[in-house]
């Protein structure tokens, strides 16, 4: 059984109105590291660190899969997240808009 989702790769898209200097300045006060920005980090760097079995990206490149919710609240989100909370993990997933993807 599988859900029909209407997932849109937006990628490659670059708001128009955002000038290249904008795009490029770095943040200014406040949080210097985006979540999504984070997320991305733990990643990719999850076979570096031996995290691939519980953290990968799925084969295609736009979706990822926690492979085991405890030891990623353990392991993984207290090196990029500073805390073990896995709602405030799924929290930040939800406020960026991420969408859970079912088979």
């Amino acid at each position: 059984h599988y859900t029909l989702h209407d997932y849109h790769d937006h990628s490659d898209l670059i708001p128009e109105d955002v000038e290249e200097e904008t795009r490029m300045r770095p943040p200014r006060g406040g949080v210097q590291t985006t979540f999504p920005m984070l997320l991305h980090k733990a990643l990719e760097e999850a076979s570096l660190h031996g995290y691939d079995d519980i953290i990968s990206w799925l084969p295609h490149g736009r979706a990822f899969r926690i492979h085991d919710t405890k030891r990623f609240a353990e392991e993984v989100l207290p090196n990029y997240f500073q805390h073990q909370k896995k709602q405030s993990f799924l929290r930040q997933l939800s406020l960026y808009g991420f969408k859970r993807l079912t088979r």
